[in-house]
């Protein structure tokens, strides 16, 4: 039977139904309300057609399309690249861009280096300047290269920077330190602008308290050239002390200075300091002593008085936190000026940190200057400190050895022996002309050396035997037992010289050396 739907005329509520209940009284399920079905509350059930389904099936209901023309068919040849890739298409990979990046960034940071930076590498010759650029563009290219896709482009800034950083080590060569004994003596230094008056120039001799002066040069065994005398200018009392130390230490230790205050030149105060039992070859000399406090002004040779303008910037130096941390940006520059301050300690505290640090900046400036400190003469302590820094800071190339030597030999004349950081520099610095100076040394303390000639091997052997065939009994005891580690038989011949000198003791243990280096093959 065919269904119909019916609409309830009350709440229009639709319903499926039978077409038999046609002209049927029926009642609505959902209003309860009743009413006969008719024309006009019903009407077929339209049948519902889901996408894809057919409404009428069978081959009759299928249409001829009408006739279809015949068309030539005709094909494009499809021509495909045998080198393709994958990676041709896609993104770069991470480490790839990461070559890129690290190989520019060598290229530009070392170009940097060579142009802008050179007092990093002052210290680099030049053959080596042109190694390490080479090294560098070779990593570089070989970076770049991997990770780029479109080789021509990325190539072509690269061998720019490539150019560049080649041709660098020919525009900023290395400027080798100044060869030793060429700086000129302090004498021949140019004076600054405010000493060129270096006449005479009257004075006021009694506000300035001359009579001082003359008292000093009149006392028992003094004469005019062994007294100094400063006028300082801007002196406070905190200079005191500081000044006391430096003075008594820069004149031979020979007299404490005196001072005089509320002495005038001019309108000015001045602090009138006068130095006795001098010996120093000319009043430049001094003035340049003087150079740590601040200015000179004038050298007064009639009088035997210089001027001097304290600067209480240079004496105060840099603060703590620039030469303390190697850290600090301005530490090797801060330490560098500490070598040359007024406050001894200062000096020394500066010379132990550069005997350790990890950089080696700056290291051409710190050699000269090291160097320099050994020619002017410090104080035992602070030249062992100065050798030991130089053993840290020289190469061979330096050409320093002869200074260094020559202070070690004052420092075994002025105390009789040297630290162990002194013997060190004799041990680690490989230069001919070494075994004399550990020869004196050793004989000068043969004990406390006997285990570092034995560590020298051959170059200790040679300084022992430079002794014979003269030793005393600490000396043969010592001799004989370094002999007995490093000898061998054809040097029995030679310390049998030896046995008419020392001890009954010493003889003996040289006699047993003897014996086993000529039982030796």
């Amino acid at each position: 039977m065919d269904s119909i739907q019916i609409q309830c005329p009350e709440c229009q509520q639709l319903f499926s139904s039978q077409s038999s209940f046609m002209g049927k009284k029926v009642e609505c399920g959902s209003c309860a309300s009743q009413f006969r079905v008719s024309e006009e509350n019903s009407h077929p059930e339209k049948t519902r057609i889901y996408p894809g389904e057919k409404k009428k099936v069978g081959h009759r209901n299928f249409r001829a399309a009408g006739n279809i023309t015949e068309q030539p068919i005709s094909f494009q040849k499809a021509h495909y690249d045998p080198n393709a890739r994958a990676e041709d298409v896609f993104p770069l990979r991470p480490v790839r861009k990461m070559a890129i990046g690290i190989g520019f960034a060598l290229l530009l940071i070392f170009t940097l280096i060579f142009t802008l930076g050179n007092s990093t590498i002052s210290d680099v010759p030049t053959p080596s300047r042109y190694l390490l650029a080479s090294v560098i563009s070779v990593i570089s290219l070989f970076l770049i290269l991997y990770g780029a896709r479109k080789k021509f482009l990325t190539l072509l800034p690269a061998l720019v920077l490539t150019a560049a950083l080649c041709s660098a080590p020919l525009l900023f060569q290395y400027q080798p330190p100044p060869a030793r004994n060429t700086a000129p003596p302090l004498d021949s230094e140019p004076s600054p602008a405010p000493e060129t008056s270096l006449v005479p120039a009257a004075l006021n001799l009694e506000n300035l308290g001359y009579d001082k002066v003359r008292e000093a040069m009149s006392e028992e065994g003094a004469s005019e050239e062994s007294v100094i005398a400063y006028a300082f200018y801007g002196y406070t009392d905190s200079n005191q002390d500081l000044f006391t130390r430096y003075l008594y230490d820069a004149y031979g230790k020979r007299d404490y200075p005196s001072f005089y205050k509320e002495r005038y030149i001019g309108e000015e105060e001045v602090t009138l300091v006068v130095i006795r039992k001098v010996s120093l070859d000319s009043l430049t000399d001094a003035a340049n002593l003087a150079r740590p406090f601040g200015d000179i002004k004038k050298i007064h040779r009639d009088l035997r008085v210089i001027e001097v303008r304290i600067d209480q910037e240079k004496i105060q130096g840099d603060p703590e936190s620039h030469y303390m941390s190697e850290t600090s940006a301005e530490f090797f520059e801060a330490n560098l000026r500490e070598l040359s301050h007024v406050d001894s300690e200062r000096r020394i505290n500066a010379l132990t940190r550069l005997t350790s640090t990890t950089s080696l900046q700056k290291r051409v400036d710190f050699v000269r200057k090291l160097v320099t400190m050994l020619e002017e003469g410090y104080s035992e302590k602070e030249t062992s400190l100065i050798i030991q820094a130089l053993n840290h800071w020289s190469t061979p190339e330096d050409r320093i050895q002869e200074e260094v030597y020559s202070a070690i030999l004052s420092l075994l004349d002025s105390s009789g022996n040297i630290s162990t950081e002194t013997m060190a520099y004799l041990m680690e610095q490989d230069v001919p002309g070494r075994a004399p100076i550990l020869s004196k040394i050793w004989a000068a303390n043969p004990v406390q050396w006997q285990a570092a000639l034995v560590a020298t091997g051959e170059l200790g052997k040679q300084a022992v035997l430079l002794q014979l065939p003269e030793l005393n009994s600490a000396q043969m005891n010592s001799a004989a037992r370094i002999m007995q580690e490093l000898g061998i038989k054809e040097d029995a011949a030679l310390l049998k010289t030896s046995l008419e000198s020392g001890d009954e003791n010493s003889q003996k243990a040289m006699k047993a050396t003897i014996d086993e280096l000529e039982s030796r093959q």
